[in-house]
């Protein structure tokens, strides 16, 4: 994958994550059909989609990464 491309990949989950921390923060409801989606949902995709955005730009999220690109 090239560099150009990595980083569109990683604005597109940073902007996500920010999406989800601004729904935690602010309470914003959610709901999918007739499901309300919990806030919890919105925290763990906030962690998921920050850790997939900072190791497509080579940053490791963890300090037991040898390697991230």
């Amino acid at each position: 994958m090239s560099s150009k491309t990595k980083i569109w990949f990683s604005g597109f989950f940073a902007a996500a994550a920010l999406a989800h921390l601004i729904r935690s923060i602010f309470h914003f409801p959610m709901t999918i059909g007739t499901f309300n989606v919990p806030i919890s949902f919105s925290v763990a995709i906030f962690v998921i989609a920050g850790i997939i955005s900072l190791a497509l730009l080579g940053v490791c999220p963890f300090s037991f990464a040898k390697k991230c690109s």
